[in-house]
């Protein structure tokens, strides 16, 4: 069993492998269950001062590591209790404001397809759809709001132990045919 430190290592060699670097690495305990924690934003190499018209598309893994997983990994016999890593991966437009949901959607959709496809040729399941959320994001102007930006995310669950190993999520490398 994978102790809470070989977690975090594996998934930084992971992302540093391909190329990105932690903007917030967030641990926290919560007392009243002993679970732990842990929130990490990735970013590629960006412009400075980060706005939305610069924001690259970003990267979120959030896990819990509990009680239960931490008996596991001091040799425990316990039976095993899913460890999920939600990788929740985000797109800032300002260049698409004025395309429609479905538009944004099936951009994304075919971007990850079309970059999967290169990175991995072997591994791509047709007809396996991604799932999308489209936000918007207003800014007041006057009286008035004004649409600034368009935001598609998407998140994935991923049980650790039995895939056994940290993967990126194939989404993030769409990066480059979305910005």
């Amino acid at each position: 069993m994978v102790t809470y430190d070989d977690l975090v290592m594996a998934l930084e060699d992971a992302w540093l492998s391909v190329g990105l670097h932690e903007h917030a690495l967030i641990e926290s305990v919560i007392p009243a269950t002993h679970d732990r924690t842990c929130k990490i934003e990735l970013f590629p190499e960006h412009a400075e001062p980060l706005t939305l018209a610069t924001m690259p598309p970003w990267l979120e893994i959030n896990f819990t590591w509990s009680p239960v997983h931490q008996l596991i990994s001091e040799g425990r016999d316990l039976p095993a209790d899913p460890l999920e890593l939600t990788l929740t991966y985000t797109v800032t437009l300002t260049n698409h404001r004025d395309r429609s949901d479905i538009e944004l959607v099936r951009m994304f959709q075919r971007a990850v397809y079309q970059a999967f496809e290169r990175h991995f040729p072997a591994e791509i399941v047709d007809g396996e759809g991604i799932s999308v959320e489209v936000r918007r994001i207003y800014q007041p102007v006057g009286q008035r709001v004004e649409l600034e930006a368009v935001q598609l995310v998407s998140s994935t669950m991923v049980d650790y132990l039995s895939s056994g190993k940290i993967v990126m999520p194939r989404h993030y490398a769409s990066s480059c045919v979305l910005s």
